[in-house]
């Protein structure tokens, strides 16, 4: 047999673990472990501080999860929470912004001002972000679409908005 002591990536979501000055991903919801693995991967490619998730995701250790992440669970600072009021709340009490990523009827990203510390808010993939839950944040942001489709997968857009939030601070 194989026996083995393994060590949880995840860390408490408390104030000593998080950088007041830092930039989060906070995921809420977030059901296809595809579409997880892929954002822990472009979290750690663009810098992100850390990623948050509501313990409503998809399972950290999810064997998909950690294979397309491609390692990135072990660069990453993660944090699972048991609700999304208890994240917005914590940000709050630092003085992190926190962005809801909506379809419509928000800023456009690439004229948000993302220079300050501050979380994203990406929600569910069929359903988006609860409204109650982008009522918490302090901000709306939406990627601006054009043509005939209305939104993006969670993974894609995700990945949009961390490279404006990473490429070079103020757009507007």
């Amino acid at each position: 047999g194989i026996y083995m002591i393994v060590f949880k990536v995840d860390l408490p979501f408390v104030a000593e673990y998080i950088d007041k000055n830092g930039k989060y991903l906070v995921l809420d919801n977030l059901q296809d472990p595809g579409n997880l693995g892929t954002l822990l991967r472009t979290a750690d490619a663009v810098g992100v501080s850390g990623v948050v998730m509501t313990d409503n995701c998809v399972d950290l250790y999810n064997p998909k999860v950690v294979r397309s992440a491609m390692g990135s669970t072990t660069r990453l600072d993660l944090f699972v929470v048991d609700s999304f009021l208890n994240v917005a709340t914590l940000f709050d009490e630092l003085g992190i912004v926190t962005n809801a990523a909506v379809v419509r009827d928000g800023e456009n990203i690439t004229e948000f001002d993302f220079d300050r510390p501050c979380a994203v808010v990406i929600g569910n993939e069929g359903k988006g972000l609860p409204k109650e839950h982008s009522d918490i944040c302090k901000n709306r942001v939406t990627i601006s679409m054009h043509g005939n489709i209305e939104s993006l997968n969670a993974a894609c857009a995700g990945t949009i908005i961390l490279w404006e939030m990473f490429r070079g601070g103020s757009h507007g």
